[in-house]
């Protein structure tokens, strides 16, 4: 039977793809999408569904349709930060 996965397991995955994705993206890790894929786990793990609705919010997909893989990515994580931040606040 399969264990479920440690936190720690996943984020030593993610390192292990940064690894072999970081000099593809020539040095910049904001370019890795591994990266981007790790701080995206780390900062959707306590978000809740009411979370997700606000920082996506309406026109979310319309935005974002033609965003490349990377960019819809760090567009996410953006919103995430800000609302985030805003919660803070």
């Amino acid at each position: 039977m399969n264990r479920q996965k440690t936190y720690d397991d996943v984020i030593k995955e993610f390192d292990s793809i940064i690894k072999k994705q970081y000099p593809k993206a020539k040095g910049i890790a904001y370019n890795c999408s591994a990266y981007i894929d790790k701080l995206l786990f780390i900062q959707s793990m306590e978000l809740t569904i009411d979370d997700w609705r606000e920082i996506r919010g309406d026109d979310y997909w319309e935005k974002t349709i033609d965003f490349s893989s990377i960019h819809h990515k760090k567009s996410l994580l953006n919103k995430i930060l800000i609302y985030k931040k805003n919660k803070l606040n």
